[in-house]
């Protein structure tokens, strides 16, 4: 469709911007490594930028990786020293763990805590999962798709129902990639999505579905990859998953 080629140009980054984007990360990296001194601990980027899936003027996600040895009130505590003095106009900002997010050369960044595993199902805390994720999509995932990716994340912004946070109920960037991958293009993963009903189930690699339904009770339940016992569609609402099957039909029925 000529219009998803039209909206792809307006929402994809430029080289300029990615090559700006590229430096401050460095950047800010390099810093942090400088004021961790001794600590055992390494920081990664992770997220949409990680994974090439971010739009224009993204949100950058830096993790600083603990050792498991440090408890949990040190590495937020540390984490928060180190972001505000990295980051411009420093914020303390709160999900499971305490975070900083500020600024860097015109980027918005969060400096966010986590801790070092092997396996994703020996998370300590939910953010220790997010290196998986980004190594999963990173692996599977072609340019072509991070495209389909980016409108698709386009499309839920326009409809209000992008952001998995509390205020919003909506689809997360992992569940958006996730859906790609399993669907291959945003208009197949649409005419899909335009016949789903209640308890909808997806799966990306081979699992036992039995039980799904009474172990997630979500109205979409989509298995995340790296970790079988999560439903990555889990903060989705009725109501903003009603809102996506309808704007589907819409938009097959007079794309604009």
């Amino acid at each position: 469709m000529d219009i998803l080629d039209d909206v792809l140009l307006k929402i994809k980054p430029a080289d300029d911007e990615n090559k700006r984007l590229d430096e401050s990360i460095k950047n800010v990296i390099e810093k942090i490594k400088y004021h961790l001194n001794n600590i055992d601990a390494d920081p990664i980027l992770v997220g949409s930028v990680a994974k090439g899936t971010h739009l224009k003027n993204p949100d950058v996600d830096i993790f600083i990786r603990y050792s498991t040895h440090y408890p949990r009130e040190f590495i937020e505590k540390n984490t928060l020293e180190i972001g505000s003095m990295v980051l411009e106009n420093p914020v303390k900002r709160y999900a499971e763990h305490p975070y900083v997010h500020g600024y860097f050369n015109g980027f918005e960044f969060d400096i966010v805590p986590c801790y070092r595993i092997e396996d994703s199902k020996q998370k300590i805390t939910a953010v220790d999962r997010t290196p998986f994720h980004t190594e999963y999509i990173k692996k599977n995932m072609n340019d072509e798709m991070k495209d389909q990716v980016r409108i698709l994340k386009q499309f839920l912004k326009g409809i209000g129902i992008y952001g998995a946070e509390a205020k919003i109920e909506g689809f997360s960037g992992y569940l958006s990639e996730l859906l790609i991958l399993k669907f291959g293009t945003f208009v197949d993963l649409i005419k899909s999505a335009s016949k789903w009903k209640a308890y909808k189930i997806i799966t990306i690699e081979k699992i036992n579905q039995k039980n799904l339904y009474e172990k997630f009770k979500n109205p979409l339940i989509v298995i995340d990859p790296v970790d079988p016992n999560r439903n990555v569609a889990s903060a989705l609402s009725l109501t903003n998953y009603s809102m996506f099957i309808h704007a589907s039909r819409e938009f097959l029925k007079n794309p604009s």
